[in-house]
């Protein structure tokens, strides 16, 4: 058909991105193979200030302490414009991309500088992981870059810094980041969760709930992933701060860190960490690949409770902690495996005299 034009194609999630008139859309809704249509929405970055503090979720402990886990053999993605290809900060740690963005911002290169600067500028421009590579994707496709990109760059952790509008439903972007982790079972994706914390959600099941359920865009709602809020170097979440909870009721956002500058940075900062991590695990097991789900699991078990008691809609499962999660993958404080139906697997837990709590996170 000329009058539909085919923009892109996501074949893991069966997703098309198209361009044409409604009546187009109209006819093709009429076809079985059609199960849901969406319109496209403009992506747009989610950083206020551009302040960074290092100390808020003990990376700057991370660096002290071990100062050999610095990202070193992991990759990152930066989904947005692109960054400063000539920045010191990141010299010889580009990695070229088909997929960048012609278009560059100021934005994109504070977040490569929170994630993986190297201190070459400033002694505060050193990022979460100064050792990882990093390479730029376009946020202009709001979908996942075929497998074949984060496959032959070896990227294990792609961060999204930016939003579109509060949307409260499991739509064809979440379904993609969903189908992209399961694909590549070590990539994970971060996400801010926004900065339209005090906004009143007028769709979903929570519609009229002010000041909740205010995720900005639908592919925060995936189950694969990490939606990130911000807090204050007190740990106090931030009124500017997406709230969850997701469409169906689970608990987002799963992480928050510090951001003062928004949530843009707190994604940055949790996904320096998350290479880290990854570098951590790799360096235990002979140079093998965690499993997203893993990072993921060691990441919310490890965050210090903020704000309410327990898990909660605002802080998720608590604020980054880097070294306590440094620490549960050195101490092998973790189980891996498998089941399906009607199987079953246990695992033993030794527990100390003494200990009045024990936290368990399960994660698949």
């Amino acid at each position: 058909n000329k009058s539909v034009k085919l923009v892109s194609v996501y074949e893991p999630a069966g997703l098309a991105v198209i361009e044409c008139a409604w009546v187009e859309i109209e006819m093709l809704m009429l076809h079985p193979v059609i199960t849901a249509v969406d319109a496209r929405k403009k992506a747009k970055e989610e950083l206020l200030f551009g302040f960074v503090d290092y100390a808020a979720n003990k990376i700057s402990t991370v660096q002290n302490r071990f100062p050999l886990l610095n990202g070193t053999a992991v990759n990152i993605s930066i989904k947005e414009q692109r960054f400063d290809t000539t920045d010191i900060d990141l010299k010889a740690r580009i990695l070229s991309s088909p997929f960048a963005a012609t278009t560059s911002s100021d934005h994109a290169s504070i977040m490569a500088t929170m994630m993986a600067g190297g201190g070459n500028a400033w002694y505060n421009t050193k990022g979460a992981a100064w050792g990882s590579k990093v390479s730029p994707a376009s946020f202009l496709n709001l979908l996942p870059e075929p497998d074949s990109y984060y496959q032959s760059s070896s990227i294990l952790v792609q961060n999204h810094s930016y939003g579109t509008e509060v949307e409260n439903y499991y739509g064809p972007e979440a379904s993609g980041y969903d189908a992209s982790v399961m694909n590549n079972s070590s990539l994970l994706h971060i996400f801010s969760a926004g900065n339209s914390g005090s906004l009143t959600p007028n769709t979903g099941t929570y519609t009229g709930i002010a000041g909740y359920s205010n995720l900005t865009g639908n592919f925060k709602q995936a189950k694969n992933i990490i939606t990130v809020g911000h807090v204050d170097s007190f740990g106090i979440v931030l009124i500017p701060s997406s709230k969850g909870p997701a469409y169906d009721g689970r608990v987002k956002p799963e992480l928050v860190a510090f951001g003062e500058d928004g949530s843009s940075g707190a994604a940055a900062l949790v996904s320096g960490v998350a290479s880290v991590l990854h570098q951590t695990y790799k360096n235990t097991n002979n140079g093998t690949a965690a499993a997203a789900s893993l990072i993921k699991a060691v990441l919310l078990n490890s965050a210090d409770d903020v704000g309410a008691t327990g898990i909660d809609f605002q802080a998720g499962y608590g604020s980054m902690n880097a070294f306590k999660a440094i620490n549960t993958i050195l101490s092998g404080r973790y189980f891996q495996g498998n089941v399906s139906n009607n199987t079953q697997q246990q695992f033993t837990i030794s527990i100390p005299a003494g200990i009045k709590q024990v936290k368990l996170t399960l994660v698949w």
